[in-house]
């Protein structure tokens, strides 16, 4: 018979003492309280144990395939603290740096690929593993280097190309037509600035002159028809006749809203106006006139006046690209942003820090603020400067 404990629906609780002693319940039988820490020597403990390791032998005799040959091998750099890549497989156009001849990485991108399974790294003629490569690589969990690590290991497992950060100038190819169209547009709408490579463009005069002299047709409502057409568009009478049409007649009279209507002569003029020059004339835009002119308008001071130069600075670890932009570490393009992780304990940055961290860009791209918690998550703030 089993051995079974049956709790009657009216039975009372147990007791702290009758509690504590169904700890000596052998294990396959009902109990209740804290879990068995300490061996009993009993035969049901024995039979449980011995299953438990006939599964786990049953699981570590099962064949494994690896292939070594897909795998690289690299030694670990005492003197330049980096990951010395002595025979490559894969790409790694995106991974590690040249030095006299030779690729190296980074502590961040050796572990990445050792996570990946990707690379074999030797420490005193000795294959490193993943918890030697962690305390080696990155050191305590309370550096700045295990963070960036994190940072980097996230961004580059969802698709991006993850670089360290150098802050150069980037060369860019020359503008085009139609991005000297798309800038005098947003220049004209939204009141952005036209960047200096734009102006500087061939095309730039041309495209400026022909945008002024659309805007000044539109304004004075000139048509490219010929001069006698012109004409009788202009001959317009207002006082013209309609005729009947079997509805209401209009009310002429003098207390009409027709009548207090001002009536413009366009050809009485000396000089061709548009028709919202003559709008102008009228006593609702001067109201509309009084109140604009009694607005405070407010420009933007220069980048740095209202910023507080002798503020901390913001460290930028990481140049972040966009996976579809056939990304080449011989020729870098303009990262899509840069990464700044925040140290431990340190409190997110005002406005005056970010700022300053993004003008200090030789080639200003939008700032990515990241801050790691304790427990792993990680929170990013995109930050825009116009």
């Amino acid at each position: 018979m089993d051995n079974k404990i049956v709790i009657h629906p009216k039975s009372k609780p147990l007791s702290p003492s009758k509690l504590i002693s169904q700890r000596n319940i052998p294990i396959g039988a009902l109990r209740s309280g804290l879990k068995k820490t300490t061996p009993t020597g009993t035969a049901e403990e024995s039979e449980e144990l011995s299953k438990i390791y006939d599964e786990l032998k049953k699981q570590l005799s099962i064949p494994r395939v690896d292939r070594l040959a897909g795998r690289s091998e690299g030694e670990w750099d005492f003197e330049r603290k980096a990951v010395k890549v002595l025979r490559k497989e894969g790409k790694f156009n995106v991974f590690g740096f040249s030095l006299n001849g030779e690729l190296y990485l980074e502590p961040y991108e050796a572990l990445f690929l050792l996570e990946l399974n990707r690379i074999d790294i030797s420490y005193y003629s000795m294959t490193m593993s993943i918890e030697q490569g962690y305390t080696l690589l990155l050191g305590e969990e309370e550096s700045l280097n295990y963070k960036n690590y994190l940072v980097y290991s996230l961004f580059s497992r969802i698709g991006y190309i993850v670089q360290k950060y150098q802050n150069l100038v980037f060369s860019e190819e020359p503008p085009t037509f139609e991005d000297c169209i798309w800038s005098l547009l947003e220049n004209s709408c939204q009141n952005k600035p036209i960047p200096d490579r734009i102006q500087n463009s061939e095309y730039f005069p041309e495209v400026e002159k022909s945008m002024n002299d659309i805007c000044k047709k539109i304004m004075n409502q000139e048509d490219q028809k010929s001069a006698s057409k012109k004409e009788d568009y202009l001959d317009i009478s207002f006082e013209r006749k309609i005729k009947p049409s079997g509805k209401r007649k209009v009310d002429t009279s003098t207390d009409s809203w027709h009548s207090k209507r001002p009536r413009y002569d366009f050809e009485s003029t000396s000089e061709q106006k548009s028709f919202i020059d003559m709008l102008t004339k009228e006593e609702e835009y001067k109201k509309f006139e009084e109140i604009f002119q009694s607005f405070d308008i407010i420009k933007l001071t220069p980048q740095f006046e209202y910023d507080d130069m002798d503020c901390e600075d913001l460290q930028i670890q990481f140049d972040v690209h966009l996976h579809n932009e056939n990304f080449r570490k011989s020729e870098p393009k303009v990262p899509a942003f840069r990464l700044a992780v925040l140290n431990k304990d340190q409190p997110h940055p005002s406005r005056s820090v970010i700022s300053k961290c993004y003008h200090n860009q030789l080639h200003k791209v939008p700032v990515l603020v990241v801050s790691v918690s304790e427990s792993k998550h990680i929170q990013a703030f995109l930050y825009y400067f116009t």
